[in-house]
């Protein structure tokens, strides 16, 4: 334990990138980060400790400094420790403080000409067309439940096309969290704003009155309303659950939520099907159960590999059965069909 410490104490993710061959990049951001040439969806930030962590979206990977060197190397964690600790043990603790110190103070000075608060992107003066395809269409999400969350301001689309999913603060009523989503199929895009707080998230009928007792922990935006879509496709009501999106694998907005959701008897853990969703989900479990959580812990992957693409299977399955139940309709009745066509056209 003293090692594994000691090595995300002093051990940079930039040095064990550079030491591996990596070429870092600092990003063009008002938060100080990086990316690396090779790979440039693994995004390198500081916490809240000033400590470096990643976050490798294609990949589904993320953590410390330990675990960078076992995703690029694919050492184990035993082996991890062992050179990591012979990187810590080539220089004194001292040349290490002076590393530090010099990244802590860039953080500072970074952090200090950051813009205070949630910087929302413009809206769309042209109207919300392309972010309502992009959602009802693309996405197979519920047109009501779509409409119901642009009315409340929990959507919209900005000056570029882009849909953003605003995170509403229970303590102020006040947007602190919102993300963007590209609306173009071909091209995947999506980021925090800056100036969110990860612990506020996207969230939906969590704070109505009367409260839910239950809620849906989901990774994405689009995930946790494809699960009200696909509740709502099979005639269940919304009413008694709550909706909330991590942004990602992160616990910080349960965590948060749970603490102003004291109502909550029955969790569903719906992160994705994949090995970062599953990591996400037994640190979830792990973590409600360490905390005292009395209720009912539900852990629901999806069958695909996000309940949006199992969703899009429910639409799909729901078109093959009428298409099935019309076809016999259709070849009795051909020749009335034939006339009524050409008599509406």
């Amino acid at each position: 334990m003293q090692l594994t410490q000691s090595i995300k104490e002093n051990i940079t993710i930039l040095h064990c990138a550079e030491m591996l061959g990596y070429h870092p990049v600092q990003r063009r951001s008002n938060t100080l980060s990086w990316t690396l040439q090779e790979h440039d969806s693994l995004v390198i930030t500081l916490d809240s400790n000033q400590h470096q962590r990643f976050i490798w979206n294609s990949q589904r990977l993320y953590g410390s400094v330990i675990d960078f060197y076992m995703a690029m190397t694919g050492a184990d964690l035993q082996k991890t420790l062992h050179e990591l600790g012979n990187l810590l043990k080539s220089r004194s603790i001292s040349s290490w403080n002076v590393e530090r110190s010099a990244e802590r103070k860039t953080y500072e000075r970074v952090e200090a000409n950051k813009p205070d608060g949630l910087q929302l992107p413009e809206k769309s003066h042209n109207g919300y067309r392309r972010a309502y395809a992009y959602l009802i269409k693309s996405r197979g999400l519920n047109p009501k439940l779509v409409s119901e969350l642009f009315e409340q301001k929990m959507l919209y689309q900005d000056t570029l096309g882009n849909v953003v999913f605003v995170g509403v603060s229970p303590e102020t009523n006040h947007p602190d969290y919102a993300s963007v989503r590209g609306t173009l199929s071909e091209r995947v895009f999506r980021k925090d704003v800056t100036g969110s707080k990860k612990e506020i998230g996207f969230h939906f009928n969590l704070y109505r009155d009367p409260p839910p007792s239950k809620l849906f922990v989901c990774e994405a935006p689009i995930d946790a309303m494809s699960i009200a879509s696909a509740l709502m496709h099979y005639q269940v009501k919304t009413e008694p659950y709550g909706f909330l999106s991590l942004g990602g694998t992160s616990l910080n907005a349960l965590e948060y939520h749970l603490k102003h959701s004291p109502q909550i008897k029955t969790i569903y853990l719906c992160q994705d099907n994949d090995e970062a969703g599953n990591r996400s989900r037994q640190a979830a479990v792990d973590y409600l159960v360490k905390n005292g959580f009395e209720g009912k812990i539900v852990q629901k992957p999806p069958i695909g590999k996000d309940f949006n693409e199992d969703l899009l299977q429910i639409r799909q399955r729901s078109i093959d059965t009428e298409q099935k139940m019309i076809k016999p309709v259709i070849t009795q009745n051909k020749g009335e069909m034939l006339h009524e066509c050409q008599h509406v056209f």
